[in-house]
């Protein structure tokens, strides 16, 4: 496990990315509802006064219900909204490899020889054998390496956002449906929409590399031991 610094350091994006890029998403709720009018700004009214204290509630409310429902998400379901009924690519990336190699930066052959006796345990497993065990394993050595914890934090940061944008969406819909402060705009739900496909598409790169990222590492590392000893 790794130690409680550690762990902040890999979550800290929670603190800053996270809520500037909700805040920023809820601006644009309010601009495209028409609840927030900059137009507005130069001749100030009560009326005004209290709508800006209207304003101020919804996106309180909105800020407070998306990161709390959000927060309490587990992993799991996270990774479910990205890779859906797909197997996120742990699961299965020792036999993706060998079907399919994808990185320039380690040799096929010499993963296969590294991970030999991981390569026996899958065939004696069924198809649907979870290889993340495995891998998690390999990743445990090398979790504070910078090449795999960048990536892992830009796959945590990505998947984090792409899930606050699917609740953005749902608590724009029940306030817009219950509330009656907001007038339905279907070009911010159009522009949430196409932002969560981008999101998504980038988790799942993110995600794939950063498990590449750890038997990179760890092949090139024992290549590297290799050539010592025959030194």
């Amino acid at each position: 496990m790794a130690d409680s610094r550690e762990y902040r350091n890999l979550k800290e994006y929670r603190d800053k990315e996270l809520k500037w890029f909700l805040l920023a998403n809820i601006i644009l709720m309010l601009v495209g509802s028409g609840v927030l009018d900059f137009s507005k700004v130069e001749s100030i009214s009560i009326s005004d006064i209290s709508s800006l204290l209207g304003i101020t509630a919804v996106s309180s409310a909105i800020y407070i219900y998306t990161f709390i429902l959000d927060s309490v998400l587990p992993s799991r379901v996270k990774v479910f909204l990205v890779f859906l009924w797909k197997r996120q690519p742990s699961c299965t990336i020792f036999t993706d490899m060998e079907r399919k190699f994808e990185d320039d930066r380690f040799k096929l052959e010499d993963a296969k020889k590294k991970y030999s006796q991981i390569y026996e345990r899958i065939k004696s497993e069924p198809s649907s054998f979870d290889q993340t065990p495995l891998w998690y394993e390999i990743y445990n050595k090398y979790r504070n390496n910078t090449i795999v914890f960048g990536s892992n934090r830009d796959y945590l940061l990505l998947r984090d956002m792409h899930s606050k944008t699917i609740v953005t969406i749902l608590a724009y819909i029940l306030l817009w449906w219950f509330s009656g402060l907001l007038t339905f705009s279907l070009k911010f739900v159009i522009y949430l929409s196409i932002m969560t496909v981008c999101l998504n598409i980038g988790a799942r790169v993110q995600g794939k590399r950063m498990v590449y990222n750890v038997l990179s590492v760890d092949v090139n590392e024992s290549a590297l031991e290799d050539s010592d000893k025959e030194r």
